[in-house]
């Protein structure tokens, strides 16, 4: 609950209205995700969080990732990437 409040606060224009409290839920889930796998110093995501795949970086997947944080109201984290 505290992780859905902190991004409703942050980024109320981004998150879509939805009368289902699954898909809500599941969409906020997938936001923390994204966001979790973004390199902060970079601004990069990797492909994969396994420490056996390096943390490797695929620059289609991570843009089409940039463009659905711009759709989510994201701006500074999709800024990130594209600056990477």
């Amino acid at each position: 609950a505290g992780a859905r409040a902190a991004l409703r606060a942050a980024h109320a224009d981004g998150i879509r209205a939805v009368s289902d409290p699954a898909l809500e839920t599941a969409y906020l889930r997938s936001l923390v995700t994204i966001l979790q796998s973004q390199n902060p110093e970079f601004g990069s995501f990797v492909a994969a969080t396994n420490p056996a795949y390096e943390f490797k970086v695929w620059p289609r997947d991570g843009a089409a990732t940039a463009i659905s944080l711009d759709a989510a109201g994201m701006f500074d984290e999709a800024e990130a990437y594209w600056r990477w």
